[in-house]
């Protein structure tokens, strides 16, 4: 049942890629006998970040495997707005030591909302193998994608 869930989830999840916008700008130069029109064409990339696909597979490999939560939290860190890393509690110093290891398998952009994702995982963690979910939310901070705001759930233990 949960897997029926999973893949309805998922099924209304795409990929979608980034776009270049190209401008033409006109100058007119007048000279003493007539008036010259000169053509300048530019390629403007735009100004959005770049496709935050790996960004998300590095932050979910990097939150899926380490040593304990200080570490994992320390890794994780730089991926995060300040409000997020409030939110999840990333700055308290936690002293649980405990191994995990796993791995981001897929990722899915939503449909309808452009800077929202899911990352299908696997993970090891005390002798226990589970299928992990991640829902992420980003925003644009600085020129680059930043995680406003996640969920991770656990979906199915082997």
């Amino acid at each position: 049942m949960k897997k029926v869930i999973l893949l309805s989830l998922l099924a209304v999840l795409f990929l979608s890629g980034c776009h270049k916008k190209e401008e033409t700008k006109v100058t007119e130069t007048t000279t003493s006998q007539s008036a010259m029109v000169l053509e300048d064409k530019t390629t403007e990339v735009s100004k959005e970040p770049e496709n935050p696909r790996p960004m998300l597979v590095a932050f979910g490999n990097k939150f899926l495997n380490f040593n304990s939560l200080k570490e994992r939290n320390q890794s994780v860190k730089e991926y995060m707005t300040e409000k997020c890393q409030e939110e999840n509690g990333i700055n308290v110093d936690l002293d649980a030591k405990f191994r995990s290891v796993g791995k981001i398998v897929k990722v899915f952009q939503d449909t309808d909302n452009e800077k929202q994702y899911a990352l299908l995982g696997e993970e090891d963690s005390r002798g226990v193998k589970n299928e992990v979910l991640f829902v992420v939310q980003l925003v644009e901070e600085d020129g680059q994608y930043k995680i406003d705001n996640f969920r991770y759930e656990q979906l199915h233990v082997h």
